[in-house]
């Protein structure tokens, strides 16, 4: 629901799509947050099972592939490419760190 102000027939309504608009809002960050957590839990199997496999916690290919499948889904939702692998490098960061406890 993108509306400007034209089409808007009171006051109150761009009130009502404000307030509405901002609590979706919250709502979705709680769910990114969550995201987030269960991201880094998955992160922490990831290395339980190349400890049993001998390897490295550092997998270039696999990175490689991520940011490309971000790239792809970024450029499908029109969502600058930019600012998304530096969401993706601390995502990828985080899941290091977590690796590494």
């Amino acid at each position: 629901m993108n509306q400007d102000k034209t089409k808007f027939n009171s006051y109150t309504e761009a009130e009502k799509l404000l307030n509405n608009s901002r609590k979706k809002i919250d709502e979705i960050d709680q769910d990114i947050l969550e995201l987030i957590s269960k991201r880094t839990e998955m992160a922490k199997n990831v290395i339980t099972a190349k400890k049993v496999l001998g390897k490295t916690i550092y997998d270039e290919e696999r990175e490689k592939i991520v940011y490309e499948n971000i790239k792809m889904k970024a450029i499908e939702k029109n969502i600058n490419e930019d600012i998304i692998f530096q969401v993706m490098a601390l995502l990828i960061k985080l899941s290091k760190d977590a690796q590494r406890e």
